[in-house]
């Protein structure tokens, strides 16, 4: 460790060096940063790498109360000036790191109305801003009354988790009763998280990704997904996205719901990441399905740099530790999206172990013969994620296909007995 009194950095982390190159991003100040991270991440990293940094602090449970005490300590026993958090998971505890440390950046109130999604679209709605109508599902009859208003299907999800898990579409009344009877039972076994039970929005899901400061958007683009994610644990599909063409008329109405949704909601004096999520039904404005001051998952951080030259990862970091970051390109390069392949039932008995693509810009294999995954769960569950670059949307979506194609032409499961 550096000696008391020299200003430190704070990092959190549970992926290693191929996801998270915190050595390549924070390159000037690496010996003035301390990082918490997961034993994965940590195995992950070989040691060349590690010691660039002022320290390395290895959580016993990263998920768990420990790795925010663990901070805390570190935070008592040295001069840390600045944290940041990368994954969603990470950003309330290191907002309320700051107010143990008296650091500058976002709040816990702040960092809560972008993790909580009551918070958000309350706030968002009486800012004007479209929303789905919602309420408490806090018992089944909740869940049943709700229902019964909204008409179904309806969609239930827990307030605070991410990658869509614990989200369920309720399509029929016998669902609708399993569901009410999976709270009832769960509440009584003091299980079930805060829940909410939304309308269904019957149209497109688009995402908007960038950085924002002080409540604006200073870089904003625009994508849709290729069916929504949901899909990929209810039905095993392959999910993706591809960023919309310059002259897409979508576009600008997406941007201008970002800029008002992060208006209402606010944001911090320094840079951050964010990821906004906006169903678009036909003759209508867009409607906030949620918003995080996070970067998005899958491929959207390889898809965005592709277009735009920013590593939104890179920027939010840097931007959380007051550091300067790289402007933004005053072009396009190119156009891009992303793939992800869920995994399949039973045994990996055969699979390619690399993508033989010169457009595949970013992306990696996990699934490996022998390898037996189960369904998906949450949309991180894949076999097989890229990001794929285009002259435009068209071909972005061809080669989108024709990936998915490929991989499971070259693939062979066996399935469980």
């Amino acid at each position: 460790m550096n000696a008391p009194g020299k200003r430190l950095n704070l990092v959190f982390t549970s992926k290693g060096p191929v996801n998270h190159p915190l050595h390549a991003w924070l390159d000037d100040v690496a010996d003035q940063t301390i990082v918490i991270g997961s034993r994965a991440a940590r195995e992950r990293t070989p040691d060349a790498v590690a010691d660039r940094f002022a320290g390395w602090c290895t959580s016993p449970d990263y998920a768990g109360a420990v790795t925010e005490l663990l901070a805390a300590d570190v935070v008592a026993d040295f001069a840390v000036g600045a944290a940041a958090a990368i994954s969603e998971y990470d950003v309330l505890r290191v907002a309320r790191l700051r107010a143990v440390g008296g650091m500058p950046g976002q709040s816990a109130e702040s960092a809560l109305r972008y993790r909580d999604k009551w918070l958000m679209k309350s706030a968002a709605r009486e800012g004007g801003v479209p929303v789905p109508r919602m309420a408490w599902a806090d018992s089944g009859a909740a869940l049943r009354e709700a229902a019964e208003r909204f008409g179904l299907p309806v969609v239930v999800k827990p307030s605070r988790m991410a990658s869509s898990e614990g989200v369920r579409l309720v399509a029929d009344e016998a669902e609708l009763e399993d569901c009410a009877a999976g709270i009832d039972a769960g509440l009584a076994a003091g299980t079930v998280p805060p829940t909410l039970v939304e309308e269904f929005i019957d149209a497109p899901l688009f995402h908007v990704d960038g950085l924002m400061r002080g409540g604006e958007i200073i870089m904003a683009l625009a994508s849709e997904y290729i069916r929504p994610p949901l899909d990929f644990v209810r039905a095993a599909r392959v999910r993706g996205s591809a960023v919309l063409d310059e002259d897409d008329p979508r576009s600008p109405a997406l941007v201008a719901a970002a800029r008002r949704t992060v208006a209402v909601l606010g944001s911090p004096e320094h840079v951050l990441s964010f990821h906004a999520e906006f169903f678009l039904p036909p003759g209508r404005e867009p409607v906030l399905c949620e918003i995080g001051c996070r970067t998005g998952g899958g491929g959207i951080t390889p898809m965005v740099e592709a277009v735009t030259g920013v590593n939104l990862r890179r920027e939010s970091v840097r931007g959380q530790l007051g550091l300067d970051g790289s402007p933004p390109s005053s072009e396009r390069r190119t156009s891009s999206g992303f793939v992800v392949v869920p995994p399949g039932e039973g045994t990996l008995l055969r699979a390619p172990d690399r993508m033989p693509f010169d457009w595949v810009v970013a992306g990696s294999i996990h699934g490996r013969p022998g390898a037996r995954p189960g369904r998906a769960r949450k949309l991180t569950d894949h076999v097989l994620l890229a990001a794929v670059v285009g002259r435009d949307r068209r071909q972005v979506r061809e080669r989108i296909d024709a990936l998915a194609a490929w991989w499971h032409e070259n693939t062979l499961w066996e399935a469980a007995c």
